[in-house]
């Protein structure tokens, strides 16, 4: 599954014999390995067209490095209409039950305001334990990830209608217009609950964007705990362990100050990675390039 997108990567595999060895573990008939002919990387391929240009909505953040590596610069084009949208501050609890606790009681208070209300997971084994938590508070939803994409369509069609309840993974955070009927637009519009903590902004931002289209009213808020993987994954291991031994005991969210200053973070942290590996990528292929020149000039 594509961690960026949430759907099947039809066609992939892993490489060095990776994916033959989970085949045979897993009892599966085994396929063939996959032996690439020829690779480029996209910081070489992008280049090549005389021409060089795009658009996006969540741009902003990269913009400094799409001046660096294809020296394209990002300009910003105003809202078509002002937008609408709602943001609540992020709340982050002690572990994963209170938060999934606290979604089932925000999913329950806009229900009853006769709103539709999307919910993002990062994987599709958090869509199905959030759920099943649905479940068991007799809360009507539908659930879209990997396993009914083939579905998509006909449930994002009706996640706009007064009511629904949608848990999704990322294949509803991004390109994604979900419509909202006009008696939807004058109780709020669509409410977005994030429980992911994106590595980016720009995958945040693209998420908050499936609410308050197009001038729209909309609203959105995160909903976190301390066990997300990004914070294990990037948070000091020092300040990690700190805020395990001193918020665990407790039934409540952190202060606003640590909710506020802990994603941005882990986020500066994971970017900085991202950006350092690209840039070693691209550092290691011009000098591959270099070695491997016997073509002659490009």
């Amino acid at each position: 599954i594509d961690p960026t997108t949430g759907r099947i990567a039809e066609g992939r595999q892993w490489s060095r014999g990776l994916h033959q060895f989970i085949e045979l573990k897993e009892d599966l008939p085994l396929s063939d390995a996959f032996q690439p002919m020829a690779r480029i990387t996209y910081q070489r391929f992008f280049p090549r067209y005389l021409q060089l240009g795009g658009t996006s909505a969540t741009l902003r953040e990269a913009r400094s490095e799409l001046l660096s590596l294809y020296g394209l610069a990002v300009v910003s084009v105003p809202l078509h209409r002002p937008s609408q949208r709602l943001t609540s501050a992020t709340v982050i609890y002690p572990d994963a039950d209170l938060k999934w606790a606290m979604v089932v009681r925000q999913v329950h208070h806009e229900c009853a305001r006769n709103r539709p209300v999307l919910i993002a997971t990062e994987s599709v084994a958090d869509s199905e334990t959030l759920s099943c938590h649905l479940d068991a508070a007799n809360i009507p939803h539908v659930v879209l990830n990997a396993r009914q994409d083939a579905e998509e369509a006909k449930i994002v069609a009706q996640a706009g209608k007064a009511g629904a309840v949608t848990v999704a993974t990322n294949m509803a955070g991004r390109g994604t217009d979900i419509r909202i009927d006009a008696n939807v637009a004058a109780h709020g519009g669509l409410h977005v609950i994030s429980c992911q903590l994106n590595g980016t902004r720009r995958i945040e931002r693209q998420l908050h964007g499936r609410c308050a289209r197009q001038g729209k009213p909309g609203s959105v808020e995160t909903i976190l705990s301390l066990h997300e993987p990004l914070f294990r994954q990037q948070l000091p291991p020092q300040l990690y362990r700190w805020l395990l031994r001193t918020f665990t005991s407790r039934r409540a969210p952190l202060p606003t100050w640590v909710s506020k200053i802990l994603p941005a973070i882990a986020r500066q942290r994971h970017e900085r990675m991202q950006r350092s590996i690209r840039s070693h990528l691209r550092r290691s292929d011009a000098q591959n390039r270099r070695l491997l020149g016997v073509g002659g000039r490009e």
